[in-house]
């Protein structure tokens, strides 16, 4: 049994009382820098070991993973493993059998761990993962397709699952079975086992939404998080890529997207505003004006000041409704209320709710506005995957991936969001065509008649997470789908 372990980051101190013959090493100024994934796992059960473990934390980016079980059928039991940063994987167990992992949590950092597998199993046999929590800190810029990789693995079971991150780089997927094929696009999941019967399903067919003889059509690749969609009035879109700080412009006929601009501060969301213009809700939560012409080239990127003071009549508000984070934060910022996070943290708060002064970032011809608030109350919504333009009394529909479900949202004159519940369905993205047939992204694109009712899914080959509508006549369809942009037509335009 071993219990109650950290495994820390660095070398062991030198104890004399432990060890009085030992050689006393050099200070740690003049020692070599350690070297991250270069040493052995942190905790390593191997040829035959078994036993029980509990409260381990293990967050050494220096070894090669958190733990590793490998060549072993003698039964094993984890308890409350914290298992953090490594650089390649958290959690490996190859050629093993009979463990029960109770509340294991894998956590990833920016570099340690940002491209690290939180579990990867290889010939596992009678495995039980119960309580798993997989989660990507705020600092994480660098999306990842699978939180559990599994291969040659059977009779291992997944019991309440959460797959989660601060920033909208949650995994794609939180089983994939290379075997199979099969996916869990799903973030929180009651229960999934791996089989020797697991094989995809056919097909699904498509929701009587779209138009007759439609296809799901790849139109441009090669992107490192196709998201925060829009479109001009000419239904041109435009889309950003976070990671790689890029606005493009979408051709569907070429297949290629055109660089519109770089935005250092890392674009999250865009927003069109006619002429000629979009908005850029950014991750440092500052907004940026990009100006796109008539042209194909490269337009002018210009960061917005924020104004202090209520906002100026006849101003539409442009607002995030593809959340990330809960309606809440959203409520807050339009109440213009805010709080403080305790220093060193940006999650555990200092203070109850505290009033904030008004203030906006307000475009060049001074009609459209995005809320400024101060960076604690701001943070969560800057991972907005979807911007829409609210004048007061006008309804939107609004999706929040963390809270699980879609709103008709309706913008009053005091400024504030009356909401009413559409669907128990969260996600990224939420639209609407002049049918009232309503499609969220949500691992998949989900499609709902204008009551709520469900009307089937269109599956996609990568996670969608930002919709719009697009193309002349505006029934087509745009789906950024973390590498890739897809289109498929539908029967009505959308709204």
């Amino acid at each position: 049994m071993l219990e109650d372990v950290d495994f820390w980051r660095g070398r062991s101190e030198y104890v004399k009382a432990l060890e009085p013959a030992a050689p006393v090493p050099p200070p740690f100024a003049q020692r070599p820098p350690t070297q991250l994934d270069a040493q052995y796992p942190s905790l390593w059960v191997k040829d035959g070991g078994g036993g029980v473990f509990r409260g381990i934390w293990s967050h050494a980016g220096t070894a090669k993973a958190g733990l590793l079980i490998e060549n072993t059928t003698t039964p094993g039991a984890i308890y409350q493993f914290s298992c953090e940063h490594h650089m390649r994987n958290e959690v490996k167990i190859e050629h093993a059998a009979h463990w029960r992992i109770y509340d294991l949590q894998t956590e990833e950092e920016n570099p340690e761990g940002q491209e690290s597998v939180p579990v990867t199993l290889e010939a596992a046999k009678d495995v039980v993962f119960a309580d798993t929590y997989m989660y990507r800190v705020s600092r994480t810029t660098l999306p990842k397709r699978d939180a559990v990789v599994a291969h040659d693995s059977t009779g291992v079971e997944f019991d309440n699952v959460k797959v989660f991150s601060q920033t909208r780089l949650a995994f794609d997927n939180s089983v994939f079975d290379e075997g199979s094929g099969v996916e869990v696009r799903a973030h929180h999941f009651a229960h999934f086992a791996l089989g020797p019967d697991l094989k995809k399903g056919a097909p699904l067919p498509l929701p009587a939404a779209f138009a007759p003889g439609a296809k799901l059509e790849r139109v441009a690749t090669g992107f490192s998080n196709a998201d925060g969609l829009t479109a001009d009035e000419n239904g041109t879109v435009y889309f950003t890529d976070a990671a790689q700080n890029t606005v493009y412009r979408l051709d569907p006929a070429e297949g290629k997207a055109t660089m519109v601009g770089i935005v250092p501060q890392s674009p999250m969301a865009v927003g069109w505003v006619a002429p000629g213009m979009l908005v850029s809700l950014n991750r440092d939560t500052s907004a940026s004006e990009i100006t796109t012409g008539s042209g194909s080239g490269e337009g002018k990127v210009t960061s917005l000041e924020s104004t202090s003071g209520p906002l100026r009549p006849g101003v539409t508000l442009l607002l995030p409704v593809g959340l990330h984070s809960t309606l809440e934060k959203l409520t807050l910022l339009l109440e213009h209320k805010g709080y403080r996070y305790r220093v060193g943290s940006n999650t555990a708060l200092r203070s109850e709710l505290i009033d904030e002064p008004e203030a906006y970032f307000y475009t060049t011809d001074s009609k459209t506005a995005l809320p400024a608030m101060p960076v604690p109350m701001f943070r969560p919504l800057h991972e907005s995957s979807q911007l829409a333009r609210f004048a007061p009394g006008e309804t939107r529909l609004i999706v929040s991936e963390d809270d699980e479900k879609t709103w008709r949202g309706m913008l009053g004159a005091d400024g504030r969001m009356a909401v009413k519940l559409f669907a128990e369905r969260g996600g990224t993205s939420v639209v609407e065509d002049t049918a009232g047939n309503v499609y969220i992204a949500s691992g998949q694109v989900y499609v709902y008649d204008r009551d709520g009712n469900p009307e089937g899914v269109l599956e996609v080959p990568e996670r969608p997470g930002s919709l719009c509508f697009g193309g002349k006549d505006r029934k087509t369809l745009f789906i950024g789908a973390r590498g890739s942009v897809y289109t498929v037509e539908t029967r009505a335009a959308g709204k």
